[in-house]
């Protein structure tokens, strides 16, 4: 009777030690599987500081591109303003110019070629200047004698 109690005792052991063997193959495989799964936290966790990383570069590097965009259009727009500027006076002396001819068509004797003389006044300054026009021929003589002749407008 005593023996069947010490088996009984001693198979419950074995049953709490392979219990405890189970227990701990169990253990060690979750702690296995636990620092692999870190591991791999660990891994993504590097990969997108690394990526984080770039990307923060990219912003610097865009912001820089923008500032030297923003710098060229303010550049581009002062030369703008300083152009519209110019056009604006050029404008307002092209206002001022009225231009008034008087034709002459004039055959040479020594050719067939037709000549054209024009009489060109600039009101704006009132000087007057010949112009002399033919195939070979294109100038602006200024008449310094004739400043102070007077043309009828037609």
């Amino acid at each position: 009777d005593n023996s069947d109690n010490l088996e009984n005792e001693l198979s419950e052991l074995k049953r709490k030690l392979e219990i405890s063997e189970d227990q701990k193959k169990r253990i060690l495989r979750q702690q296995i599987e636990h620092k692999v799964s870190y591991e791999l936290l660990n891994r993504k966790l590097e990969e997108t500081e690394n990526e984080l990383k770039q990307l923060q570069s990219k912003h610097k590097e865009t912001l820089e591109e923008l500032e030297t965009l923003r710098a060229s259009d303010e550049q581009k727009g002062y030369q703008l303003g300083q152009m519209a500027v110019k056009l604006l006076k050029f404008k307002e002396r092209l206002a001022c110019v009225e231009i008034k001819l008087v034709k002459f068509h004039v055959r040479r004797p020594e050719s067939e070629q037709s000549t054209t003389l024009s009489v060109i006044k600039n009101p704006s300054n009132g000087k007057f200047f010949l112009c002399v026009k033919d195939e070979t021929t294109d100038k602006q003589i200024p008449l310094p004698s004739v400043q102070r002749v007077q043309f009828s407008s037609e």
